[in-house]
Formats: C-alpha cells, structure tokens, sequence
C-alpha cells in the first residue's frame, strides 16, 4: 500500500486538453485530493496540451504518444496523426507499462475503451477499474473492423478488470447483459456537474464585441467537438428552416474539430451563412449558454451527456435528440423506453426530438423527418415563452441530482473498498 494509511491510486486519461472526459477526470482528481486520503498519481497518454492544473500533491506523468485522432485542424492533420499513434504504439505501450511500473500504485482507473485494453493487457497485482465514456458499439458504428476487433479484445479482457464503472444506464446495461459480467463487479457512477462552479461563470460578462449577438433576436446554442459523433450539421440543415419562420434567430456553435471547415460550407450551401456564428473553442462557454434561448443537442451518440447537466445549471431549455443518455437525463421516469421516437416528445426536463441518422446531406437538400422534427421543436418552444420557464426553472433542479459532491463520494468510496 502507499505511503502510511493512503493507498496510491493512478488514474490513466487519453487527455487533459478539453472536453468532458478531461473535464470529469481533472475535477474528480482535485477534489479527491482535498480528501488527503489516496496518494494520487495521473498518466496522460497523448501529447496534447495540459489546460488543466492539480495542487502539488498530485503527480503528473506524461506518455506523450497521439492517442486522440480528432486534434488535428484539418483531415489531413487528423490522418497525420492516425499515422503517427500507429506507428509509435509499440513506444506508447512501453512507455505506459514502465511509468505503471514505476509508480507501482495500489489501484488504477483507466479511462477510455483503448486504454482500457492497454492497461487491462498489461495488468499485474495491482486492482484494477476500467471506466467507458461512450457506448463501444456506437463509439465505433461507421469503423466494422475497428468495432468487431476492440469490442471483441474487450469482451475477453473486461474480465479481468476487478471493477467496472458505468457512467450511464446504457453502459451499465452493456456491462451486465452485453459483456455478461457478474453485478458485483459493476459500479453505477454517472458524471457530475460542478453546479456552483457554473452558474458563477454562467455570471461572468460576455465580451463587448460579442453581446450583441444576444440581441434582437433569440439565439440557439450548441456545444461540442466538431466531429462525426456530435451531428453539428444535422442542426444546421434544421435551423434553414428555422430562419424561414424566425428570421432575427442565430445560432451559435461552441468547439473545435476536423469537421470545422465543412460545417461552415454547410451554412453556406444552406444561405444562413450570416446567421450562424462559429466562437471556437471557450475557456467558458456558461457564459454564452446561459444568455441562449435554447440549447440544442444533435447527438448521434454519447456516453453521458455532460454538456446537458451543464446547460440545465445555466437553466436554459434543452431539445436533445433521443439517444439513451438525453432520455436518461431528461426524461427519467421514461429512462427505459426503447420504442423509437417519431415525433417530439415533450420530457420533464427538456425536448426530446426523434434520433438522426447520421447522413451527411448538402445545404440545398430536403430536410430529413428528424430534422424537420427538430426545426419545428425549435420554432414552437421559440413561439412558447410559458415552457420556455418552466424549463428554465426545472433545469437547475434535475442538475443538482448529479451533484459533485454525491458522485465524488462514491468515487471515494469505491477507492477505500478496492
């Protein structure tokens, strides 16, 4: 065991650049710190940069091997990159094994289907929890090979994991009744929002140059990577013919990614090139989601969903597609529907609209029947300014339900049980 009572824990992240994973793992790591009960050691694989800062407790190791295709700018960067993790996985591989050797820690947390496998391959004594933060089968839908053969290694590994964290009811289910491992070595623990953090800076000022964005006119609001499996062109298409009914509404995307400079065709193709403001990558983007009049989540698939506990906080309505985490968040007394949805559905806590197909049509083609659906969820909820607070008043309530102080408790409890 570590040093005196303490058991030494490393918690192996693809990254800590940004996104929810890195968001999820840096939050969980300070506030385990402030315990002072685990010796806390963190290994990040990729060769990104660290945006996010630990108190000097907690040691930080770096792999420094591309793990993470999509921080590349552009497709030919992203290739470049697939290229360079490829060839220097054998160094990776070693790389990991000898910092995991030389921390020698009580228990590791790994995060992420591939290093999952990485670790689960190159486990000793040590305990070890694996922790997926997307649904494998959906991750990897459009990659057949990539999806048979890492579900398959994990079908045999996951077996030797000692704990296996479910983020979601939906990963839990495909722990329990799709991997058939036993309940006792699955731990249901869903991600958290820190609800103080955000509604502070949901307060903070909007840049001079940018406020009037917030004015004379409603204004829907995205955020997430640009890539395949956040649908950003699915909202695009729909928010045509939204402009055709709202003419004063923009739309606002919040990120960054591979998919940028098609994105921005798209709004083109479509003629609302004007009216779709692209505000990159934010430090806060709680700023610019609480001054929105709806927040939307065009989704292919998730593993959880953190952005919309996140837009609840800033208590801002929400239409989501209906994919398991949405429904699982919004919706909790229907969690378990699994009938597809062919209209909108009015949830407790949000819009839930009929889950796209994923096909990437030209801004001039004809809307397909999800993304009809979506367009006129915008357009009633923007004409019902009574739902619109009710939404808004019930938001902060279902938020605090995934507080951080509950989920860090169970994580600190599962620690101390391992």
């Amino acid at each position: 065991m570590g040093e005196g009572t303490k058991k030494k824990v490393a918690i192996v992240v693809a990254d800590l650049h940004y996104g929810g994973v890195a968001r999820i793992v840096a939050e969980t790591v300070k506030r385990l710190s402030a315990l002072e009960k685990f010796e806390l050691n963190v290994i990040v694989y990729d060769d990104s940069p660290i945006n996010f800062s630990f108190s000097p407790v907690v040691k930080v190791h770096r792999v420094n091997v591309p793990l993470i295709a999509h921080f590349g700018k552009t497709r030919k960067e992203v290739m470049l990159r697939k290229l360079r993790r490829l060839l220097l996985l054998p160094f990776g591989l070693l790389r990991l094994r000898r910092l995991l050797q030389a921390v020698n820690p009580d228990i590791i947390v790994s995060h992420g289907l591939i290093l999952n496998i990485f670790c689960l391959l190159l486990k000793g004594k040590n305990k070890l929890i694996v922790v997926d933060h997307a649904h494998p089968a959906d991750d990897l839908s459009k990659k057949p090979l990539s999806r048979y053969t890492l579900i398959g290694i994990s079908r045999w590994l996951y077996r030797r994991a000692d704990k296996l964290v479910a983020i979601s009811r939906l990963i839990e289910d495909y722990y329990l009744n799709g991997l058939g491992l036993g309940r006792e070595k699955v731990v249901y623990i869903p991600n958290f929002v820190d609800f103080e953090r955000v509604r502070a800076l949901a307060l903070e000022d909007v840049e001079p140059d940018l406020r009037n964005l917030f004015t004379g006119g409603p204004v829907v609001i995205s955020v997430g990577r640009f890539t395949r499996p956040k649908g950003q062109w699915h909202l695009i298409r729909a928010f045509k013919k939204v402009r055709e009914k709202v003419q004063n509404a923009k739309l606002l995307l919040i990120g960054t990614g591979e998919l940028k400079e098609a994105l921005v065709k798209l709004t083109q193709e479509a003629g609302i090139g004007e009216a779709v403001v692209f505000l990159g990558w934010q430090e806060n983007p709680f700023k610019y989601i609480a001054r929105a009049s709806i927040f939307a989540f065009p989704s292919l698939w998730e593993g959880f969903g953190l952005v919309l506990l996140e837009a609840l906080t800033c208590g801002v309505p929400i239409i989501a597609s209906d994919i398991p985490p949405s429904r699982e968040i919004l919706s909790p007394s229907l969690s378990a529907v699994d009938t597809i949805l062919k209209q909108a559905e009015h949830a407790e806590y949000g819009i839930l609209v009929p889950r796209f197909d994923g096909v990437w049509r030209a801004g001039w083609e004809e809307l397909s029947p999800e993304e009809l659906a979506l367009a006129e969820a915008i357009i009633s909820l923007l004409s019902e300014k009574e739902k619109q607070l009710c939404y808004s008043c019930k938001g902060p309530e279902r938020a605090g339900e995934f507080s951080v102080e509950r989920v860090v408790k169970k994580w600190e409890e599962l620690l101390t049980g391992a």
